[in-house]
């Protein structure tokens, strides 16, 4: 014990660390998450402190737990119950957006080389008309 009562050691009940960027990706980013423990005694109540960082470039955001009471436990668990749910679907939704805008270039891509063809083909219809492809293209 030191002289205010808290345990000698913390005991590291979780760590982890990853490295967000792809190789070829040269700033950092990075998320790291620690859970840390200090038990009871007869003089100190004991607290679990957690910590939660991630970086991107030169920003980063921490996020600090500590749990020492359970009403305050029960808060900043709700807090990270939230924080899940909206990046699970944030990932979702972004996902989609992606798949959207990848169906969208590859309409585009389709319909420039129905154009080209339709103009290399010198279909008369599409002359005539002007707008570069026909309904039978």
């Amino acid at each position: 014990m030191t002289e205010t009562g808290h345990p000698v050691g913390r005991e590291t009940l979780y760590f982890d660390r990853r490295f967000l960027n792809q190789p070829g990706h040269h700033a950092l980013a990075a998320i790291q998450a620690e859970i840390a423990y200090e038990p009871p005694s007869e003089t100190y109540n004991g607290v679990i402190e957690a910590h939660l960082t991630i970086s991107d470039c030169n920003r980063t955001v921490k996020l600090v737990f500590t749990l020492f009471s359970d009403e305050r436990t029960n808060n900043d668990l709700l807090k990270l119950e939230a924080l899940s749910d909206i990046l699970e679907n944030f990932y979702a939704e972004l996902h989609e957006a992606k798949n959207n805008l990848d169906r969208a270039r590859r309409d585009l891509k389709d319909q420039a080389t129905l154009d080209k063809a339709a103009e290399m083909m010198g279909c008369a219809a599409c002359a005539r008309s002007g707008v570069g492809v026909c309904d039978d293209h």
